[in-house]
């Protein structure tokens, strides 16, 4: 399976060990929610991936990937929609940030941004908060479906 694939599984497994998130999570960003039983909830996918060349040669080599990975965190909007969003994303970011290479899946994982969206339905109203995850990989040219790594899972950069 291609790394963004890879990333997005190790991102959705650490998330659901999350207490409040653990049956509500999904590698999607087309799942429908439902504000009254599927919340709080935790979207997972990719937007978007830079590719550059690692090495110093004309000739095709290793690949830095720098993955982008959203996750979307749902709550139930009250008076302290804020405050609990903020709590869930402490902890979104506290597990990821946890082992930042995925066991050695990765080079590093970092948090880019996050933003703050208040939905506008008054029938189920609800927040979310976008969280941004960079996670730098490396691959062989032609070989995206393999990261590079050191055997016992050190990252080899």
């Amino acid at each position: 399976m291609h790394v963004r694939q890879q990333i997005r599984n190790a991102v959705t497994e650490k998330i659901k060990t999350i207490g409040p998130l653990k049956n509500s999570t999904y590698e999607s960003r087309v799942y429908e929610l439902n504000a009254n039983k599927d919340l709080p909830a935790a979207l997972i996918f990719t937007e978007g991936e830079v590719i550059e060349q690692a090495t110093k040669q004309n000739r095709p080599g290793i690949q830095r990937r720098m993955i982008q990975t959203a996750v979307y965190v749902f709550a139930k909007a009250d008076n302290l929609l804020e405050n609990s969003l903020d709590a869930l994303c402490e902890q979104v970011e506290n597990i990821i940030l946890k082992d930042d290479t995925f066991s050695g899946l990765a080079e590093r994982t970092y948090l880019e941004d996050t933003s703050l969206l208040i939905g506008s339905d008054p029938n189920a109203p609800t927040g979310a908060c976008r969280m941004s995850f960079i996670t730098i990989i490396l691959t062989q040219y032609g070989a995206s479906e393999v990261p590079i790594q050191k055997p016992g899972g050190i990252f080899n950069g």
